[in-house]
């Protein structure tokens, strides 16, 4: 953002856009210690690869939400108390590049939904198994672990962690300087700290977005043609299946048990698919805006509607991962309603009839001895 850029930012306005982030990393925070203490906490889970992905996951969005919450107030003082741009900002240099250290563990929760649906697609269409997919896992969080280490260091070393939005993120220090006749004091190299945004936080987050959009459009394919196949063949459960071995030559062997396993796997598979597309949304849906943003900004257009987008989802991540997370639950405490809800209606009407039925039976009872009553023509 420019200097001159701040100038259709009101008060109030600027004071509300540095308070939303805050409001919705405290949310990512809460959800994503949530689903870190689950897992903990249960043997199962941590026993599962899938679940300790998530959990690396909540891990690294925990980190990058205490930066969204920290916000403003690592931004160097002298930035408000001279050029009066934000309020609260309370920090310095070293402070700033804390936050933006810390802040490259943002890319590192996208990378963890990168392969999350790589995860997906290894053991709903390849079938991988355990010794391939902890190879994976392994690779996961090497990945996630070290690319913010390594970058956060260069990006130190090269003092490009500045005060950029709603928190220390690469970028000139003051703002807008190299587009106007501020002199900058750090960061002055554009070329470096453009090739740096974009080569150390978006194309590695446009990567782990294109290989996730892959193994998902994949995974979808699998399970849709797996259930056509089961549809094709669900009559074979009313069709006895003749074998031949040596025991019994003419022995029948009924496929119902396995026409309704395959079934259940089928119907799995595409829970387990579903459940990895939530998730897959949710990162497409936190990284959409930033993507924007940056793209408007190199090109020197200023949207405020825009950046408050990006202060609200950026930040609303780990949240949105914990809807996710708990969706499961609330599919089944609702189905569960739902056949209650049924079976009471179920029991109403059998209720209803029975009476209707004793209703008839003592009706036609009074009708007989009412005839038995009349007179006869003898």
């Amino acid at each position: 953002m420019s200097v001159e850029g701040w100038d259709k930012w009101t008060p109030n306005l600027l004071a509300a856009y540095v308070q939303v982030p805050r409001a919705m990393a405290t949310l990512s925070l809460l959800g994503s210690s949530w689903i870190c203490f689950e897992i903990l906490n249960d043997p199962k889970k941590r026993k599962h690869i899938q679940q300790r992905l998530l959990f690396g996951m909540a891990l690294t969005d925990i980190i990058s939400s205490i930066t969204y919450i920290w916000g403003v107030a690592a931004f160097p003082v002298e930035m408000e108390k001279d050029l009066g741009l934000v309020q609260g900002a309370y920090g310095n240099t070293a402070t700033c590049d804390i936050q933006g250290f810390f802040g490259q563990f943002v890319p590192s929760t996208a990378f963890y939904n990168g392969f999350l649906a790589l995860y997906y697609l290894a053991t709903i269409k390849y079938k991988w198994k355990d010794v391939s997919l902890k190879k994976m896992e392994n690779i996961a969080h090497a990945v996630a672990l070290i690319f913010p280490i390594v970058t956060g260091a260069f990006c130190i070393h090269f003092e490009v962690f500045n005060p950029a939005y709603i928190h220390c993120w690469i970028y000139e220090y003051p703002y807008g300087c190299l587009h106007s006749d501020v002199e900058c004091i750090r960061g002055g190299n554009e070329s470096l700290v453009v090739g740096m945004g974009w080569g150390l936080y978006y194309v590695p987050v446009l990567i782990a977005l294109t290989f996730g959009s892959y193994a998902m459009f994949e995974v979808h394919r699998t399970v849709k043609q797996t259930l056509q196949k089961s549809a094709a063949h669900k009559f074979e459960s009313s069709v006895p299946e003749i074998s031949l071995n040596e025991n019994n030559a003419n022995s029948v062997q009924p496929v119902v048990k396995r026409n309704k396993k395959k079934e259940k796997e089928s119907q799995l598979s595409k829970r387990v698919a579903t459940q990895g597309l939530c998730y897959f949304f949710s990162f497409v849906l936190t990284w959409f805006l930033p993507f924007l943003t940056t793209i408007l900004e190199n090109n020197s257009i200023d949207n405020i509607p825009v950046l408050y987008g990006l202060a609200i989802t950026l930040p609303l991540q780990g949240f949105m991962n914990w809807v996710v997370y708990m969706r499961p639950r609330a599919v089944a405490y609702l189905n569960k309603r739902r056949l209650n809800a049924s079976s009471m209606l179920q029991e109403t009407a059998a209720k209803s009839n029975n009476t209707t039925d004793n209703k008839t039976s003592g009706a036609d009872a009074t009708n007989k001895n009412n005839t038995s009553m009349l007179p006869t023509n003898n």
